[in-house]
């Protein structure tokens, strides 16, 4: 199932065009529904995630939670994100050529499940606040 999300209405024709190719092809359907992305994740074989400007990358941790392979572009999730979930995560140019290869290499790959305390709730506030912390102890008051 190909799943898309509208996030502006300025995407909408573009949307529409997608929905009418992808009613032509057997298997694919386009999802347009907002929330969890979760039950889809786990009946599926791989994510495949090409946003072109994801602030998070909610999805990729949740097939990565699910011990399923990722294929990614390197604007579909913060720097940060790819290297605290490899090898899960394989990162491919955003060309449609690039992510064929990516997914056909990686369908198949076991994956082995990570640890995903950093992305508890408890972790987040502990680090959030070590920030904060630094911050403010490093604040030069002279102006």
């Amino acid at each position: 199932m190909l799943r898309s999300r509208l996030r502006s209405t300025d995407n909408e024709a573009y949307l529409n065009d997608i929905r009418d190719y992808a009613s032509t092809i057997p298997n694919i359907s386009i999802d347009t529904s907002s929330g969890s992305a979760l039950e889809q994740i786990a009946a599926s074989d791989l994510l495949v995630s090409c946003s072109d400007n994801e602030p998070f990358g909610r999805t990729i941790i949740e097939a990565v939670a699910l011990s399923k392979p990722v294929v990614a572009t390197p604007t579909a999730a913060p720097p940060e994100l790819f290297k605290m979930l490899a090898p899960n995560l394989i990162m491919a140019d955003d060309s449609p050529q690039a992510l064929a290869d990516a997914i056909a290499d990686n369908i198949h790959k076991p994956f082995s499940p990570i640890s995903l305390d950093d992305f508890s709730v408890e972790s987040m506030l502990s680090k959030i606040n070590a920030i904060h912390e630094q911050i403010s102890s490093n604040q030069n008051h002279s102006f």
